[in-house]
This record gives C-alpha cells, structure tokens and sequence, in this order.
C-alpha cells in the first residue's frame, strides 16, 4: 500500500509541474513585451505643417489700438500638399487687467457680429476668448478645409476673393501668401 501512495504521490507531483511549466510557459507569452500593431494599410497621405507669425499688422481682424504688444499666429496642416487645417492665434497683451477684459469683450462681440452677418454660426471655429491677467489670448480653429470659406477667410487673414485659389495652393503658396502680408512662416514636418 505503501508503495501505492507513493506511486500517486509522483504522478500527482508530476501533473503538478506540468502545470506550473505550463503556466509560466503562457505568462512568459501573455507578458514578453512583444506588440503586434495592426493597420489598415490604405493610402498614406503625407502629413506637413506651416507655422506662421507676425506682430500687429494691417488687415488683421482682432485688431487693437490698447494693446502694447500683439503677436498673431496661424498655422496651417497639410495633407498630401493640400490645405486640410488651420489654427489662429491672437495674443494681446494690456497694460491692465480691466484693459485686456474690456478688449476681450469688444473682440469677442465684434467677431459674433462678423459672423452673424454671413450667417455663420459663431461656434464653427470652436473660438476660446480668455484672459489672464493683463493677457488676451484668442483661439480659432478650422478642423477641415471647408470650414474656410468667403466668411471666415478674414479672420485667417484670407482676402475674401482669394479664398478659392487659396483653398488650392501648396504649402509653399500659402507660405508666400503670408509672407507678402508681413508673417513670418518656418516650414514643419
């Protein structure tokens, strides 16, 4: 009988490091710091970006006569060399904090009015109006191309009857555009 229990003792004892060989076999497969990434393999598009600068300068929508320095930016995505989207910036700063809210206000009611007049929702752009002490920041945000149009062209610093064309340049057109107005622009990508 003896030798019974020890017969089971060893077959158990076997089967028991079976499965511990087996657990750290499929650990060592579920956590070996492999990854395998899977794509849908369409066509790659080639993405690049134009970021362009200037300080207050004639044309600009926000413009302001209280600011002490202003800095305006737009940068612009591009995909495959064709307009896709773009980013405005407007950075004021005041000499005081009630003259950077006055201003905040002022803009912010001018640009609804602006809008209203094309019949175009003053939330298209997803626009941020905010201060912080004696700064104006102002964001602008045109998610696709067709956002762009007669209406908000301005506010991109797009002449109303460039529009078209404009929606059409490469990157090295639009960089040109800016340029001829006063920005600087560097080349992303």
């Amino acid at each position: 009988m003896e030798e019974k229990k020890r017969n089971i003792l060893k077959t158990v004892g076997a089967l028991l490091v079976f499965l511990v060989v087996l657990i750290i076999i499929v650990l060592l497969i579920l956590f070996n710091g492999h990854e395998t990434y899977t794509s849908d393999r369409g066509e790659e598009k080639v993405v690049t970006a134009l970021d362009c600068t200037a300080r207050g300068i004639d044309g600009e929508f926000f413009a302001s006569q209280s600011a002490n320095t202003i800095e305006n930016r737009i940068k612009v995505a591009f995909s495959d060399d064709k307009i896709d989207k773009m980013f405005y910036s407007f950075d004021g700063v005041y000499r005081t904090e009630e003259e950077a809210e006055h201003e905040n206000a002022v803009l912010h009611a001018e640009y609804n009015k602006y809008l209203a007049s094309y019949n175009i929702d003053h939330e298209i752009l997803t626009p941020t109006f905010s201060t912080v002490n004696t700064k104006l920041q102002i964001n602008l945000y045109a998610k696709n191309r067709e956002m762009i149009n007669r209406g908000t062209g301005k506010l991109f610093f797009i002449n109303e009857e460039d529009v078209d064309d404009f929606l059409n340049y490469s990157r090295e057109q639009v960089a040109s555009y800016y340029k001829k107005q006063g920005f600087s622009c560097k080349k992303q990508n």
